[in-house]
């Protein structure tokens, strides 16, 4: 049995009939369509599928066309998961992706980069919000890379079990920024920056997803941070519910109302103190679980003082390398600096000289990594 509590409530998530009493966090999301048909919850899996089909037909994201003689097509896949809202199992999830990794640079996409909302501008919002008693609001935008709309011509494959009846052998043409497309965070970056300038925000010259409206000095001065389909906003009621009501109308969203979890942090908000405070509690909980170190000993540096790392410390013989070949040293190492660039700038020292050895980490460096998760 899961318990969250939400808004003073605790809410429960169990699935019943699961031996063992196994929560459904701990199963595995099935790896293929074959392992998810032969589960016992395929029918849960078949209807998060059949949802998926019916979205991008309703953002029109392709078009049936005829296979044509030398026609170059992507392979697709499906990501099957549980979704999950503060430990809360939510619904099974299926998403349709391209596999963009056989897609030619200048052929099949140009400039693929998007930008994101900065943590150093969320922290700087916040704060202003606080400082200035402005409403803090949230929201989710509903299926984002389906609204960018493609330049290039990419063709892909019918997914199994859905080809069209009479046309097996015809091909989907995208029209839109299918998930897995490498153009495809930019396609709706350049969609959502379109709109939001023709709503009279300006984006801010060194946070490019950062977009401000009016001035500083403003009362009905608003903010929004814009990180990939998750929106933070501040700003006077007013002005937020326009924001809100814009962007729902053009795209739809969900999730709207007071900000408090953004990207897996936890806001806590003193009105009448005027202070919004940030905890990384919950990743910090999963990553010791992850590296089965919830019952370690506390320390109180994250590194032993006088430790020296070096490339000395790097595995040379085969056995050394063979050791190491199998930690996960480099998602520990970034797992940290996430933190260090979050809420515990007292390890970014510690981070930043981690990350130094990613290309060969040795035990020394590994022991030293997880040590500072025990700080």
């Amino acid at each position: 049995m899961l318990i969250s509590y939400e808004a003073g409530h605790p809410q429960i998530a169990f699935s019943a009939g699961l031996p063992g009493g196994i929560q459904l966090s701990q199963l595995p999301n099935p790896r293929s369509v074959r392992e998810a048909m032969a589960s016992p919850h395929a029918d849960g899996w078949k209807d998060a599928m059949d949802r998926e089909m019916a979205n991008l037909e309703s953002h029109d994201v392709y078009e049936l066309v005829p296979r044509m003689p030398g026609m170059r097509t992507l392979r697709l896949g499906w990501v099957l998961h549980r979704k999950f809202k503060n430990v809360v199992f939510e619904k099974n999830k299926g998403r349709l992706v391209a596999r963009g990794n056989h897609q030619r640079p200048g052929i099949d996409y140009g400039e693929s980069f998007s930008p994101v909302m900065r943590l150093e501008s969320l922290r700087t919002t916040l704060a202003l919000a606080a400082i200035r008693d402005l409403d803090v609001i949230q929201f989710d935008i509903t299926s984002a890379y389906l609204h960018g709309n493609l330049k290039e011509e990419v063709y892909m494959e019918q997914p199994e079990g859905y080809t069209a009846p009479r046309k097996e052998d015809w091909v989907w043409r995208l029209k839109k920024g299918l998930y897995g497309l490498v153009q495809a965070g930019r396609t709706w970056n350049e969609e959502l920056h379109a709109h939001m300038e023709g709503e009279g925000f300006t984006a801010m010259p060194k946070d490019p997803a950062m977009y401000v409206k009016s001035t500083w000095a403003s009362r009905d001065f608003v903010a929004a941070g814009f990180w990939v389909d998750d929106c933070v906003a501040v700003g006077s009621r007013k002005e937020l519910t326009d924001l809100a009501s814009s962007v729902d109308a053009k795209y739809g969203t969900t999730g709207l109302g007071e900000v408090r979890w953004v990207l897996g942090m936890l806001l806590e908000r003193d009105r009448p103190a005027r202070t919004i405070s940030i905890s990384q509690e919950a990743f910090i909980d999963s990553i010791l679980t992850r590296f089965n170190l919830t019952d370690a000993t506390a320390v109180a540096t994250p590194l032993t003082p006088g430790t020296h790392l070096s490339t000395t410390d790097c595995p040379t013989s085969k056995d050394e390398i063979e050791e190491m070949a199998d930690r996960p040293y480099r998602e520990l190492v970034g797992a940290l600096a996430w933190l260090a660039l979050g809420t515990r700038p007292d390890i970014a020292f510690a981070a930043s000289s981690l990350a130094r050895f990613g290309h060969n980490p040795g035990r020394i460096h590994w022991d030293a990594a997880k040590r500072v998760l025990c700080q």
